[in-house]
């Protein structure tokens, strides 16, 4: 057997690995009744992870020891900053699953992990055969949370506070409600530039999502994180769209804004930092500035660090931070939980950690879509309402 350490602990390791010529992912997860389910597919890499089960659970950030001997992932996420949802999710967990099965461009693979016990082919006896996946069933829109009115007094009052540079103001809209996966699958189809996700801790609430935005990706002593900002429609006009977008005075003040804070966090922890040029990053129904830093971290750099240094952003909290979660916690209407949270996994010889955005939470009672606009000087609070609006579109084109 192999180590591997977790909290200075050690575990003795195996596992079993077994093979598939295919299988439709999210079908596949859907018809299983382990929990926790997740399903991850990284946006950069196209690797996609199904996992199912916990081995090892910790409700806070584990350290986790490298090693190129084990490659291993923890699942989880972190809640938004004193806005957690106190029922249908845990506010920090992550977790080695039981059953993981990752599916690269040319190759599927299944692996048990056995944690301080010899491996057991009875294990396969808990898993069950591909069954077809549900159809996505029509929605009825309820409410916004805050409503126009509201959101636009919000609005105003927060462009009235001295020495607020940026704040993010989310908005949630609740939905009569839908099977989860068969949603998924709908939204995987058009995010091409997306990482999608889903946290399942049971059939009765899962967490889903498109998001754009990596916080950090990391292969061992080498980490890039993305800053996006700025919003434009997609569709007709949208070169244009995206040469105003470039243009503006506002939009770039934000950029430079979340571009600041990443750059602040990293230096500190890193041997070497690089930006790449700015480009324009197009998502299914909107377009967005954006850049990647690149950084060379310094030996003693832990996971726990980076999302310390770098969890929340001000592309979906604000700056000065400390001073936006406060004016928040007066403000929004709702709790963010995951959404706007820091989600994904970390391992032993990487990790891949993104923000929670463009995303819902699914209960058999309601659907929750949530997003969220920077509001800084010269925000206008009609335009950032139709923001909210071509945020949420990838979902409502396929509820409604």
């Amino acid at each position: 057997m192999r180590t591997f350490s977790v909290n200075n602990t050690s575990f003795s390791y195996d596992s079993y690995l077994v093979d598939f010529s295919y299988l439709s992912p999210i079908s596949w997860l859907a018809s299983q009744d382990i929990y926790p389910k997740v399903y991850w597919k990284d946006k950069h890499t196209k690797t996609t992870h199904m996992a199912l089960g916990s081995l090892l659970c910790y409700s806070n950030i584990p350290h986790i020891d490298q090693t190129e001997d084990i490659d291993l992932h923890f699942f989880g996420g972190i809640h938004f900053p004193e806005s957690a949802w106190e029922e249908e999710f845990p506010s920090t967990q992550f977790w080695l699953p039981r059953f993981e099965l990752v599916q690269t461009n040319d190759k599927i693979t299944l692996t048990v992990h056995f944690i301080n016990q010899s491996p057991d082919p009875l294990i396969f006896r808990e898993l069950k055969s591909e069954s077809p996946i549900e159809q996505v069933t029509p929605c009825v829109k309820i409410s916004h949370l805050p409503s126009w009115a509201e959101w636009k007094r919000n609005v105003e009052h927060v462009l009235s506070v001295k020495d607020l540079e940026k704040i993010v103001l989310a908005r949630q809209t609740q939905f009569t409600t839908t099977p989860a996966w068969p949603l998924l699958q709908a939204l995987e189809k058009k995010a091409e530039t997306a990482t999608c996700f889903a946290f399942q801790f049971s059939k009765d609430s899962t967490f889903l999502g498109a998001t754009p935005e990596t916080l950090f990706h990391r292969k061992r002593n080498v980490v890039f994180s993305e800053a996006i900002a700025g919003t434009r429609p997609r569709g007709i006009n949208e070169d244009e769209l995206a040469h105003e977008l470039k243009s503006s005075s506002k939009d770039n003040r934000e950029f430079n804004l979340v571009k600041k804070f990443i750059e602040q966090a990293l230096l500190p922890l890193s041997n070497q930092l690089n930006w790449q040029e700015d480009q324009i990053l197009r998502a299914t129904f909107v377009q967005h500035l954006t850049n990647r830093a690149t950084a060379i971290l310094a030996p003693d750099c832990t996971d726990q660090t980076l999302l310390a240094a770098l969890h929340p952003t001000p592309a979906v909290c604000g700056t000065p931070t400390q001073e936006a979660l406060k004016l928040l916690k007066s403000l929004e209407p709702f709790q963010r939980g995951w959404y706007s949270g820091a989600i994904g996994w970390l391992g032993t010889q990487g990790a891949d950690i993104a923000v929670g955005i463009r995303s819902a939470l699914i209960t058999n009672s309601y659907l929750k879509v949530f997003a969220g606009a920077g509001i800084v000087r010269g925000s206008n609070p009609l335009k950032e309402w139709e923001e909210l609006e071509a945020k949420t579109a990838s979902f409502c084109r396929i509820l409604l």
